[in-house]
């Protein structure tokens, strides 16, 4: 993972191969037992694009750091409130698909409810969505909900067998 222009974070303990030096770019290992590593206090993929965590309610509380609970989190966009739980190790975008709620920002009505690998708003505030293979966008009617009108379609795609050059065939 890369943290920033010149770092990149390794999931392993150990250095990198000896045959192949990073260059200019420094690595980061990662240990669990190190308290200052920067993966344990770094900004989530999620916080980094605007979704806040949503407290647990009153009464419950996390036994530890590694606490497998359901997390809710909230992006807020104008007028609508987008809300998704992911489990605590689920990757950034989901290879499962989640059920995420779309509400009134202002007093907290729910519009619609959607399953989806990945939703968000974009940089034109559009409500925009990934399931089964296609990219999505949402808009609210008044008189029927959440509708959606499909952007692209690549659940046909396939990707090209391409066969290496010689040259990458020997180290």
């Amino acid at each position: 993972m890369f943290m920033d222009d010149g770092t990149f974070h390794v999931g392993a303990l150990r250095a990198h191969h000896p045959d192949h030096p990073p260059g200019r770019l420094r690595v980061v290992q990662h240990s669990y037992l190190n308290l200052d590593d920067p993966v344990l206090w770094r900004r989530s993929p999620w916080e980094s694009t605007g979704w806040k965590p949503v407290p647990l309610p009153d009464g419950v509380k996390k036994v530890s750091h590694f606490d497998r609970r359901l997390a809710t989190w909230r992006k807020t966009v104008e007028k609508h409130c987008l809300t998704r739980e992911v489990d605590r190790y689920d990757k950034f975008p989901s290879h499962h698909p989640s059920v995420y709620q779309i509400s009134r920002s202002q007093n907290g009505e729910v519009l619609g409810l959607f399953e989806a690998h990945w939703a968000d708003f974009d940089q034109r505030d559009r409500l925009v969505a990934a399931a089964g293979g296609r990219i999505l966008e949402g808009k609210i009617d008044r008189r029927h909900g959440l509708q959606w009108r499909e952007l692209s379609a690549f659940e046909q795609e396939q990707p090209e067998l391409v066969k290496a050059p010689r040259w990458a065939l020997q180290w």
